[in-house]
Formats: C-alpha cells, sequence, structure tokens
C-alpha cells in the first residue's frame, strides 16, 4: 500500500498546530501557569485541530 501524499495545505496545518501547540508550552513556562491549565491548553488546541 502506497503512502498517502499529503497536500501542501496539510503539511502548513500540521506545521502550523505543532507550532501553536509549542507555544502554549513554552508561554505556560514563562508565565508560571500551573500544570492543569497548561495540560487544558494543549488538549483544547488537539482537539480543535482534529475537529478541523
Amino acid at each position: 500500500m502506497k503512502p498517502r501524499k499529503v497536500s501542501d495545505d496539510e503539511a502548513l496545518f500540521e506545521q502550523t498546530i505543532k507550532s501553536l501547540e509549542s507555544q502554549v508550552t513554552n508561554v505556560g513556562a514563562h508565565l508560571t501557569v500551573d500544570t492543569q491549565a497548561r495540560l487544558l491548553y494543549v488538549q483544547e488546541i488537539k482537539q480543535m485541530s482534529d475537529r478541523l
């Protein structure tokens, strides 16, 4: 079975979501947001990306 070719739009979307997840983690580390809130932000971003 051949691997599916990812479109440019899909690749850009995945890259953007990963960047956003990274930024949220970084903000959490710098603003002393507690661990539970940081995990919630990451979960929300993941759910949003799954819906899109």
